[in-house]
């Protein structure tokens, strides 16, 4: 890990030949140094620079799963290292200050991978501007407000196996955010309650709950600005934008499924990608199994059965696209994330892969575009049950709890959630007609969809964009389940 400060043209220039004496030495001795746990790498650095030209700032870390972490400043740059014990913690900062010093020329960038500290926290490079307890904050903001609700609920709350909220920020005051939207969920609908009308919710993975309930929060945030209430929303001359002093941050207990998720396994490596070149890395994945699975896209596009793309995918377009979705794009400029905050151990290197890397270099046309949004880990774990609940919890701000059952994608009672599309077109017609327009209402939900140009125009961009990096080609579901109509009881 490292972080950049402002350095000179001395400074520079001095670094430089540093990099240069250290490629003076024979590959074979380098590879010793950085592979070695007996500290090697720090004499290794005492022969390149002189004592005085770098410091060693070890601090012991009670809540962190490593002991000790050791900041090693050198030449403008800050490395860090994590150990069980302070030799330990140089060493791991010091092998990654020699990978730093031999360049991409020498050793390939994605071997850093292999000398990340096994933690979930992200690379301090990526976040050093955040305050270092930030993710922290907004897991326990989420967690609590779900204890909040349970203990409200009289405990008749189901548990969960994987939890996701939205928190809201003003200002950057982080340890004042608020939970606008709150989910739990990890299956998707049994094929035989499929209806094309658009009455059940087909993906109940938490995150994907999350998205939809912000859309419904987004909804009565319009209502509000335009009745001159209290909003996050408000009027540019064409359409409604987020205000520029908020910030919103997505927390996941459980890595998203998928491309993050895929290649996580047990053990000791969980942040190394020892094949990062592998062809089956970036590629699009579909759930299986009724949510609890994902395979490749490419062993199934010509199949017939429910289809459902992972959440790393959806995340993926998100970031694109932003969490608007194309409805709410007739009304509001896109929304991005600032920040995922991910709830167990998880590689880094697959997460921001998923979620932006596999598409990095990409342009899209204003006003979308590629957010390359900051990926977090918690210092402590978050704990769950093993198994995975049918009965999923969505919570959306100054509203009540609603629990839905994923296997038939209805409210327990057996009636329409609130997050199924056909609610929430019902939304959108009530917007839409308070703008005025009425001659097309009853016009079908694809209809109002295709309205939102640019938002579908940049959708194929990012789907042929997929396609053409031999991603895979994104499932589209069949048309019939975006042709019913709003029956108004009017």
């Amino acid at each position: 890990m490292l972080t950049t400060t402002k350095r000179s043209s001395t400074t520079s220039t001095n670094f430089a030949a540093k990099r240069r004496k250290l490629k003076d030495t024979s590959l074979d001795t380098i590879r010793k140094y950085i592979n070695s746990e007996k500290g090697e790498a720090i004499q290794a650095l005492y022969m390149v620079f002189e004592s005085g030209s770098f410091s060693f700032e070890t601090h012991q870390k009670n809540n962190l799963p490593c002991k000790f972490v050791t900041y090693l400043n050198l030449e403008g740059y800050t490395f860090i290292g994590y150990g069980n014990t302070k030799v330990s913690s140089r060493s791991s900062a010091s092998r990654i200050a020699l990978l730093h010093l031999l360049d991409d020329s020498t050793v390939p960038s994605s071997k850093l991978d292999d000398y990340r500290p096994q933690l979930n926290v992200p690379l301090v490079s990526e976040t050093s501007h955040f305050p270092e307890d930030l993710p922290d904050v907004i897991a326990s903001l989420v967690l609590s407000k779900y204890d909040e609700l349970r203990n409200a609920e009289k405990s008749n709350l189901p548990w969960f196996k994987v939890i996701s909220g939205i928190v809201m920020i003003r200002n950057n005051d982080y340890k004042n955010g608020r939970v606008v939207v709150m989910s739990t969920g990890t299956k998707c609908i049994e094929p035989k309650n499929l209806q094309t009308n658009g009455c059940v919710l087909i993906d109940s993975h938490a995150e994907i709950l999350c998205r939809r309930a912000l859309r419904l929060f987004l909804y009565t945030q319009i209502e509000s600005s335009r009745d001159g209430i209290a909003s996050i929303l408000h009027h540019n001359g064409s359409k409604f934008e987020i205000e520029k002093d908020i910030s919103l941050y997505l927390f996941i207990s459980s890595a998203p499924c998928g491309d993050s998720r895929i290649f996580t396994v047990s053990g000791q490596d969980k942040s190394v990608d020892k094949h990062p070149n592998r062809v089956c890395r970036g590629v699009l994945r579909i759930k299986l199994d009724g949510g609890n699975s994902t395979v490749p896209v490419i062993k199934y596009e010509t199949d017939s059965r429910l289809m459902v793309m992972s959440c790393s995918d959806k995340l993926l377009k998100m970031n694109v696209l932003g969490l608007q979705g194309s409805l709410l794009s007739n009304f509001v400029e896109p929304i991005y994330l600032s920040g995922v905050i991910i709830g167990d151990s998880f590689p880094h290197s697959h997460a921001s892969r998923a979620l932006y890397e596999r598409i990095a270099s990409s342009d899209f046309p204003n006003p979308f575009r590629l957010n390359k949004v900051t990926i977090f880990g918690v210092h402590k774990a978050i704990k769950s049950i093993s198994t995975c609940p049918k009965l999923n919890v969505n919570w959306i701000c100054e509203s009540t709890i609603e629990i839905t059952n994923s296997t038939n994608g209805k409210v327990v009672d057996g009636t329409l959630s609130r997050l199924c599309k056909y609610r929430l077109f019902e939304q959108f017609l009530k917007i839409y007609r308070a703008a005025g327009e009425k001659n097309d209402l009853g016009r079908a939900y694809d209809y109002f969809k295709s309205k939102a140009v640019h938002y579908q125009k940049t959708k194929e961009i990012l789907y042929q964009l997929l396609e053409a990096k031999k991603l895979g080609k994104w499932i589209q579901r069949n048309r019939i389940f975006n042709q019913f109509t709003f029956m108004s009881s009017d």
